[in-house]
């Protein structure tokens, strides 16, 4: 579970950004609005552009829960997505 000091209002992430941009250096921060989880701000400093960019994307998600759904091989989970 989630400790207390890393769940902030969004309202109070857009007022002091930076300082939560330092805080996600060492430990991910969960964004709320309106008291429900909508976000997570976490360092990417150390990782490959393409990784963040495969992380982010939803085509790439549906490809894994594809594949982890049917055991297919990677050239025709490529063809598919």
């Amino acid at each position: 579970m989630a400790t207390v000091d890393r769940i902030h209002g969004i309202r109070e992430v857009k007022e002091n950004l930076s300082r939560y941009i330092r805080q996600a250096r060492s430990e991910p921060v969960i964004i709320t609005n309106h008291g429900k989880f909508s976000a997570i701000l976490f360092d990417v400093s150390d990782k490959n552009p393409e990784d963040i960019l495969l992380f982010t994307s939803k085509k790439f998600q549906n490809a894994i829960k594809y594949d982890r759904r049917k055991n297919v091989t990677a050239a025709a989970l490529l063809k598919r997505y």
